[in-house]
Formats: C-alpha cells, structure tokens, sequence
C-alpha cells in the first residue's frame, strides 16, 4: 500500500535529524518496515528505512545531515520550505510487506 508523508519527515528518517514531531518519524518507519515500532527499535529500523526510502525515491540521495541542520526555528523553517520547494511537501511510500 502507498501512503503520502510530510517530507521533512521522510527527510528526518534518511537523515536522522528530526526536522519535524517524532510521530512522523514512527509513522514513516511503521509504514514502510511494516512494523510497530518502540523507541529502542529505531536506530536499525531507521537504517533499514533508510536504505528502502533511496530505493523508492534516489534523489533523496542527495540530502545529508549536514544540509538540514539548524540552530533556531527561523532556520528550520527556512530549511524545510527549501525542501518542499525541492521535492514538494509530500512524499509517497510504498509500505513493507
């Protein structure tokens, strides 16, 4: 199944960076491991997403910690508007089976 997330949450899981509420981040990670995840679970999960989130959307390759990092608000939110410029506020997942 496909579902559209907030990309600065996909963003977040690629990246480890949170960008955005955590929730998002349990939500890209459940839907596309196909898991329910605990807290202590995320750090691999986040990896195996990783890896599955570039299969599905390459140009997310170019995306590193180091460009969305941020030290206020102002900054984050500059970033992210620069994200969805980029990719668009949305991106699609197809979910783990």
């Amino acid at each position: 199944m496909k579902k559209e997330f907030n990309t600065e949450d996909v963003i977040s899981v690629t990246t480890g960076i949170l960008m955005h509420e955590i929730d998002g981040v349990y939500d890209v990670i459940n839907h596309v491991m196909n898991v329910n995840a605990f807290t202590h679970q995320l750090p691999g999960l986040s990896i195996e997403a990783t890896n599955e989130i570039f299969k599905q959307h390459p140009e997310l390759l170019k995306v590193t910690a180091d460009d969305v990092k941020f030290i206020d608000k102002e900054v984050g939110f500059e970033i992210i508007r620069g994200l969805h410029q980029r990719f668009g506020e949305k991106l699609v997942l197809k979910g783990g089976e």
